[in-house]
């Protein structure tokens, strides 16, 4: 299970590289194409199972990434299974898809000290995290119980002692 999924444009690479360097060495477990997606692999299956067991998505925002069916269809899949998305704007852009114009973004635009703006996403990624992980245990055990044709066995029960 990663803390952190990236989402990104290939256009956005070299950012999203140092980007992933900063969260590694801050210990955290980080979901990125590059690392997580074996050849030979259906990339789709890999992707949606990299959302669902990650604790919060982070998108990057650029008129790439916005551009990109690909990319506007995994924060759609983040946003439908209800992942905390903390979007990071990296290059200013119209036409956000409505669902992220609700969520307050980060900026780690060029102009923007890295350092002081990563400090405010660790912040962020920190927030709550006690939630975001029972969340996506939640969610694991759901799409469990739903792959087994909702097998009652495996329906959670409130422990009595």
């Amino acid at each position: 299970m990663a803390d952190i999924f990236i989402s990104y444009s290939r256009r956005d690479k070299d950012f999203v590289e140092t980007l992933y360097k900063a969260l590694s060495r801050s210990k955290y477990d980080t979901w990125v194409d590059w690392e997580d997606i074996e050849p030979s692999t259906e990339w789709w299956n890999e992707i949606r199972a990299g959302i669902e067991n990650s604790h919060t998505f982070i998108f990057i925002i650029s008129p790439d990434s916005i551009g990109s069916k690909y990319c506007i269809d995994e924060a759609k899949y983040a946003y439908l299974h209800c992942k905390r998305i903390i979007p990071i704007m990296r290059k200013n852009c119209d036409n956000l898809p409505k669902f992220l114009t609700k969520i307050q973004w980060l900026s780690f635009q060029v102009e923007d000290d890295f350092k002081s703006s990563f400090k405010k996403l660790v912040e962020t990624i920190n927030t709550d995290l006690d939630h975001n992980k029972t969340h996506t245990w939640l969610e694991l055990k759901a799409i469990e119980w739903l792959n087994q044709k909702k097998d009652r066995s495996l329906l959670l029960r409130k422990k009595l002692c």
